[in-house]
């Protein structure tokens, strides 16, 4: 584009098509393309006809085309124009014109967005030295060409150079034509694009916004700068973990490309590849193999299209095959992608060098270890030749060749290479990208190998360090589900780690502590930067916050109403309605992120570790902190299916935690899945869980590490927290919860804030009991409306079960429960908000939790639900058009339930019966003390990682609740009443503190000859 080029004109009609290109020239700058198209078709006609073909303003003329058809995505054409216009300007201005260096820098472009980023980079230099020498530095065609160049910089793996360049053109632009230009949006962009490749999340989210706000301006959904800009906000979702918002996004633009007959163009398929990797890394491998080969046939018949993008296409099918254990079928299709990039963008290609890098990895898994080294080690030695050694395709070939000559046994060749890899990718990547991390944990195994002991476990110590900073500085900025996603991105480092110190703790017993350092860090750290950063921003922030986070939990109590919808039910509306909500969430969530700077800041010192858990220990306790990790074997660089867990210990006196080895989750599981055995009676079931079998499973390995100990703190893991430890049998007949204080927490971090919970600390209490479930259409205005309470039909059931879809029946016990709380409340001159019967409904309970800003206490004696839906393949509920949240599955059922589970209406004003997690979870009880949680399976849920369940118990905890008291199992209705009635008075009247009052409880069920068997007694854990 030819932009503030003064050329020389005398002619009448020389000025007439100087005017008409100058003006394109503008038209074309400023992307008012339609305008442009008839200014460039009258210019085209002047200038042959006063000019002739043969002319540099002909050239001008086809090279002003071809910029107009490639920024309308009619990339053949354009190319053919740009063709033209290089022979043209070569002929007639010379080869050393600016004009030639535009088409250059054109063809440079066109060059990179198929691949061929080393005949890209060649002609960008030259273009580069022409119009510095033509033009200067600080002209703004200077400064385009500096954008071009940085961007290949990037492709290349040397991301401070590119950085340097396009940090100039950003400026350069912004000085000439100021920041609001779309042309330096898509310099933002690309300086964006840096930041993500280098793992700098938080910058590249703000520079892509930058971009966007700036291009929306033009309100053209369909510039190549928008799309691109669209296109790399999708890389950065795929890179955050955002596998849902990742495939929306991308579906979008796909349907935009349809809907305007664009299809065909390149952008297109890059935003299928997006698309493609976010299956590849959600495990969706079967619609990986299924889209790519299906989008492979369609290239065939686009020869234009098929270089590159083939590639692209086909190393996702490679990595699918890689990731599924299924190498030699990746192996051809690996072949396959070199060939073309042979013919298309040549053997010194960057894409060439990644896929022989890929190809070798396959060559290593297939065990053809030779082959591997042999291509590894030619690959090697050209990129050194052509991009040099500090680039990314080096350090990925280096770490193939060190696993493979790992296992040839050549150790020494082993650590060097992968030395070399961590050396050069601190270089590319910095120390705080998750690439390096893992560069660091493959050479702590190599190491390790080697018999080079001390050097692995120094670096070991150096990666422990490494992840608790990378994921405590992400957490700050991330979303609380992209917190999630990153930690499950990270799983394969964090078993690394726990597998390394599982082999080695007994050579060097400080691998333990930090081990331990690690899961004080990590365990349950999503659920506490949730909470914390919500009491924050309420505390700390300004009234316009506080309003943001009113509003954030209002659209999130909306969004529950959409998800429990099922697609059947489901009006156009509805979709839009969805789709309007999620927006306005995840745009609020940002801005809640963005304001909790001052949060960051004042907990990013806050030091947790092993020492600061042993100083708080008491002489007599003892901190057990459950781990479990998929067994690797380092030797054969195989992971297995076998998952341990292990049982980190920490005493006062003990200079390191000690490391336990346990047991393998299928034995657990075995033993759980009694539950589901028809063993007769519940406490038969019962008796055949908690039996001597599980005592030698979980306890005896840890009870040698008790002695002296009374109180003993657990950090549950897994499957563990399903086990109700205090009912755990002993020998000599006595239970674990009665000959040690046994103390559940989220992980040792919360022994450091823990304190005994008085009932002293009450002011108020919410309390629910004898829930009405049937509600005819009479009765409907009781569940909105404060009418005195109305007598509840029904039978007292056995179990307070909650059956999935089924209706449930009316629990007479629990009025008297509820009457027996409220009556202990007042005794004690703690007010009380009572409901019952109709009353007890969802509307109430949202309506008392939103105005009650001091709840310090609620009771909820009901029916509850722990329901799984199915899943599809593509993790997609069954009958729903949302990806499956695991806080929708837990829910607690109140007044009008059954009405739901029979189909009947509800008005639309009013709520269905069901409090999920997830709603709970949006509620705001900063100051809630407790909660108790009356139900069966209250306390359960999914599981996930170090954050533990994913249920009733989170949600509440999410919202603010301090404590929470929940059932592992359905648990007898009239026993329940006993145990909260025993429970309440040890509290409340005899003021122990809530933990030591339930056990109390516990031990005098178990003492007593109608309730004496742990089924009665056991299933309430205080968490």
């Amino acid at each position: 584009m030819l932009t503030g080029i003064s050329l020389a004109f005398g002619a009448t009609a020389q000025t007439n098509c100087y005017a008409l290109l100058l003006k394109s020239d503008t038209l074309v700058n400023t992307f008012k393309w339609n305008e442009a198209a008839l200014i460039l078709e009258k210019a085209y006609q002047v200038c042959i006809e006063e000019h002739g073909y043969e002319s540099d303003e002909s050239a001008w003329v086809h090279h002003n085309l071809a910029n107009y058809h490639y920024s309308k995505l009619n990339t053949s054409l354009s190319d053919s124009l740009w063709n033209i216009s290089e022979e043209l300007y070569g002929r007639h201005c010379g080869t050393n014109s600016v004009e030639y260096g535009l088409v250059l820098l054109a063809k440079a472009e066109r060059l990179q967005a198929i691949g061929r980023y080393m005949d890209a980079f060649n002609w960008l230099k030259r273009a580069e030295a022409i119009f510095r020498e033509q033009l200067g530095t600080t002209h703004t065609t200077y400064g385009s060409a500096c954008n071009a160049l940085g961007s290949v910089y990037g492709f290349f793996g040397f991301y401070e150079k590119a950085a340097e360049y396009l940090s100039y053109s950003v400026q350069l632009e912004a000085s000439l034509n100021g920041k609001q230009t779309p042309r330096y949006a898509s310099r933002v962009n690309n300086l964006a694009l840096i930041s993500l490749q280098k793992g700098d999340y938080e910058l590249t989210s703000e520079l892509i916004g930058q971009s966007l706000q700036l291009i929306d301006q033009t309100k053209d959904s369909l510039s190549r700068e928008f799309l691109v800009i669209n296109f790399n906000k999708g890389v950065l979702l795929v890179n955050t973990g955002q596998y849902e918002a990742v495939i929306k996004h991308c579906d979008y633009y796909l349907s935009l490309f349809d809907r305007n007959g664009l299809r065909k163009h390149p952008l297109y398929y890059y935003f299928l590849n997006t698309k493609l990797t976010a299956w590849v890394q959600t495990g969706q491998f079967d619609q990986v193999e299924k889209y790519a080969k299906i989008i492979l046939e369609e290239l065939e018949s686009q020869p234009e299209l098929a270089g590159i993008l083939g590639v692209l296409i086909r190393e996702k099918l490679i990595n699918s095959y890689l990731l599924t254990n299924q190498f030699e079928k990746g192996i051809p299709i690996a072949y396959e992608a070199l060939s073309i990039l042979e013919t298309t963008a040549g053997k010194n290609s960057f894409n060439y060098f990644i896929i022989t890098s890929t190809l070798s990895h396959l060559l290593y898994y297939a065990n053809r270890n030779e082959e591997a080294i042999a291509a590894g080690l030619t690959n090697m030695q050209n990129i050194k030749g052509v991009l040099g050694e500090n680039t990314l395709p080096m350090l990925l070939q280096e770490t193939v060749l060190a696993k493979a000559y790992a296992r040839a046994g050549q150790f020494d060749e082993a650590v060097k290479f992968s030395q070399s890899s961590v050396d050069h990718g601190i270089r590319v990547y910095g120390q705080n990208h998750s690439q390096y991390i893992s560069l660091l944990g493959s050479l702590v195994r190599m190491l390790d190998l080697s018999g080079n002991t001390a050097a692995a476990d120094a670096h070991f110590a150096k990666l422990t360090e490494l992840v608790q900073s990378n994921m405590t500085r992400l957490y700050g900025f991330f979303s609380e589900k992209e917190q999630l996603n990153y930690l499950a991105y990270s799983q394969a480092n964090l078993e690394f780690m726990e597998n390394y110190a599982a082999r080695n703790v007994n050579r060097n017993p400080e691998l333990a502590a930090l081990l331990f350092n690690n899961n004080a860090v990590l365990k349950g750290a999503q659920l506490d930067d949730s909470k914390n950063r919500r009491a924050w921003l309420l505390q700390n922030a300004d009234s316009s916050s506080a309003v943001l986070q009113k509003e954030w939990t209002n659209i999130g109590q909306a969004l529950a109403k959409q998800y429990s919808q099922v697609v059947e039910k489901r009006t156009i509306q509805d979709v839009h309605v969805l789709d309007s909500l999620e927006t306005a969430f995840q745009q609020i969530q940002q801005r809640l992120s963005d304001g909790s700077a001052d949060f960051r800041r004042a907990f990013a010192n806050k030091k947790t570790g092993w020492s600061e858990v042993r100083n708080r220990l008491g002489k007599n306790e003892a901190l057990v902190d459950f781990i479990k990790f998929n067994t690797y074997h380092s030797d054969t660089d195989i992971w297995s299916d076998s998952i341990m867990y292990a049982a980190l210990i920490a005493r006062r006196d003990w200079e390191t935690p000690k490391l336990v080895m346990l047991f393998e989750e299928k034995e657990l599981e075995r033993r759980l899945a009694l539950a589901n055995e028809p063993l007769g009676s519940a406490e038969d079931v019962i008796s055949g869980i908690y039996s001597p079998q599980l005592y030698r499973l979980i306890w005896q390995p840890l009870e040698k590490y008790f002695k002296g100990a009374k109180t003993v703190w657990l950090c549950p893991e897994g499957l563990l927290h399903k086990v109700a430890f205090h009912s755990t049998p002993l020998p000599g007949g006595d239970y674990a919860g009665f000959r040690y204080d046994l103390r559940n927490i989220g992980s040792p971090r919360d022994l450091l804030q823990d304190s005994p919970l008085y009932a002293s600390e009450l002011k108020d209490a919410l309390v629910y009991g004898g829930i009405q479930y049937d509600i005819d259409d009479k009765q409907l205005s009781c569940l909105s409306e404060q009418t005195a309470s109305q007598n509840s039909s029904g039978i007292a059931q056995a179990r307070r079960s909650g059956a999935c879809n089924e209706k449930l029946s009316f629990l007479a016990k629990t009025r008297q429960e509820s009457d027996h709380v409220a009556t202990i409340l007042h005794t004690n001159r703690i007010p009380v908000v009572a409901k019952q019967g109709c009353e007890a409904s969802e509307d109430h309970f949202k309506a008392a939790c939103n105005k009650l800003q001091s709840l310090s206490l609620i009771h909820l004696p009901t029916h509850g639900k722990f329901c799984r839906p199915p899943i599809s393949n593509d993790g997609v509920t069954k009958g729903s058009d949302i990806v499956a949240n695991p806080l929708m599955y837990s829910s607690l059922a109140l007044a009008g339930y059954n009405r739901k589970v029979a189909g009947l209406p509800m008005p639309q004003h009013l709520e269905d019966g069901e409090l999920t997690a997830y709603e709970v979870s949006h509620f705001l009880l900063l100051e809630t003390k407790l909660v108790v949680l009356s139900a069966c399976v209250s306390g359960l849920g999914e599981t996930q990682s170090t954050e533990g369940v994913f249920g009733l118990q989170r949600a509440f905890r999410l919202a603010g609740a301090r404590h929470v008291l929940v059932s592992l199992w359905q648990v007898d209705d009239a026993a329940t009443t006993l145990l909260m009635q025993y429970f309440y008075h040890n509290w409340l009247n005899k003021k122990m503190d809530a933990r030591q009052a339930l056990r109390a409880a516990q031990q005098k069920m178990q003492q007593s000859k109608e309730y004496d068997h742990p089924y009665y007694w056991a299933g309430f854990v205080f968490i």
